[in-house]
């Protein structure tokens, strides 16, 4: 996944004291909201310890130091055992309420964290996890899983029997 740096709203916030969120600028859309999907995500980069709950929304202005007001049906409550490292708990398309140019995400918590940090941003897409077979490390094929550290087309499961690749006039000699 590719973060815009003027699109992150908040990176490795504390949970043990008060998350603040930057104002973002969607000020290259007309209207936010009505332009293609726009994902919004809150991941957790620490494991949180404490605390029972965040809430977390979004909200709007017309200018960054403006006054903010949140945007209708943004807003959601996520349970302190849900806040593990690497879970992703906020997950939003940018509403088509959305019509201001600067945004921010609230994160309102309810008793005292100890431990815990998120990140929050505006993305280009969804991030997905990897699949088996997707990842990429010395020696491994996408083919097979097997292991291509020999290299060659023998380490590409069927490149020895494309079929007709016997049967090209020619193919085993250079002409002069």
């Amino acid at each position: 996944m590719i973060l815009d740096d003027n699109l992150i709203f908040f990176e490795d916030a504390a949970l043990t004291g008060t998350v603040t969120s930057v104002a973002v600028p969607l000020n290259a859309l007309k209207k936010p909201g009505r332009a293609e999907p726009i994902p919004v995500w809150v991941k957790v980069s620490e494991t949180a310890a404490g605390g029972t709950s965040i809430a977390i929304k979004l909200q709007e202005s017309d200018t960054e130091a403006g006054e903010y007001t949140d945007v209708p049906g943004t807003s959601e409550t996520i349970l302190a055992a849900a806040l593990v490292k690497g879970a992703k708990v906020y997950l939003r398309w940018l509403p088509g309420s959305v019509s201001k140019p600067w945004l921010k995400v609230a994160v309102t918590k309810t008793g005292v964290f100890s431990a815990g940090k998120l990140t929050a941003a505006v993305v280009r897409e969804d991030d997905q996890p990897y699949e088996e077979g997707l990842y990429i490390n010395k020696g491994f094929s996408f083919y097979s899983g097997a292991d291509s550290s020999a290299g060659g087309a023998d380490s590409v499961p069927g490149a020895d029997s494309v079929p007709g690749a016997d049967s090209v006039p020619g193919a085993d000699t250079v002409n002069p």
